[in-house]
């Protein structure tokens, strides 16, 4: 080896790197100490960011709906489309100001356990085999009860084991509080047969929901503040206004 070689030709051995620039040696403790706070403020700007990109792009809708039960055919495109455009017709105002009213529909389907046996014994009858993705129809489940929790969807169309799920836990309006009385074709003092309303005879499309699909509205939830006050209004003017609805109005 030679004995005259430059010091500073010398490497320096693993985890013997030493910072010298005092700016970087700042820089470097500060990470230390607040990486963490770094980290999850970081997080938060990016899921707020996001959280505001989807408000800015999200579709404005006047009023919304949910179906929960065993009609599969509502999210063929034809039946969808035409289910969306009966319920806007019966939108009381056009809330958004954008010229058009607009109902947001959100579609579940659910089978219930006595659905499933029915659904295989005809299948057997037919020489036929069938298969119900019970995961699936669970989650959908689940979706169903978080949806219902959270209020966004106050009008209802659901299948009466769901609609007995959410009544049993106090989860409906009465028909009398809300429509002054109670109609004729109601179920109970919680729903209404909706196919016996005039407003499912009148448009076709309704004809081809289950017979027993019932119409019901869905108490206030306690989030949301005035936006959510507002929001449930026009949502009881929405329903008022099916249920209540007549081909010579």
């Amino acid at each position: 080896m030679n004995s005259n070689n430059d010091p500073r030709d010398e490497k320096l051995q693993a985890g013997e790197i030493v910072i010298d620039n005092p700016v970087l040696k700042k820089a470097d403790n500060f990470w230390f100490y607040n990486k963490w706070k770094i980290i999850i403020t970081a997080f938060a700007v990016i899921v707020l960011g996001v959280c505001i990109w989807q408000s800015c792009t999200k579709e404005n809708y006047d009023a919304t709906l949910m179906y929960a039960g065993p009609y599969d055919e509502i999210n063929t495109k034809e039946n969808f489309i035409a289910v969306q455009n009966a319920l806007n017709a019966a939108i009381p105002e056009d809330i958004d100001g954008n010229g058009e009213k607009s109902c947001d529909i959100v579609t579940l389907i659910i089978y219930s356990n006595d659905q499933i046996e029915e659904m295989k014994k005809t299948a057997a009858s037919e020489s036929k085999k069938i298969y119900v993705n019970a995961e699936m129809n669970n989650q959908e489940l689940q979706k169903f009860d978080q949806l219902i929790l959270a209020g966004e969807y106050s009008v209802c169309l659901l299948d009466p084991t769901l609609y007995e799920r959410v009544k049993a836990a106090g989860g409906f309006r009465r028909l009398d509080e809300v429509l002054g009385s109670t109609p004729d074709c109601a179920n109970d003092e919680y729903s209404i047969r909706f196919a016996d309303t005039e407003f499912a005879k009148y448009f076709g499309v309704f004809g081809k929901f289950p017979p027993d699909t019932l119409l019901c509205l869905r108490t206030q939830s306690n989030f949301g503040g005035k936006t959510a006050d507002a929001k449930y209004d026009t949502s009881i003017s929405f329903f008022k206004s099916i249920a209540e609805f007549s081909p010579d109005n």
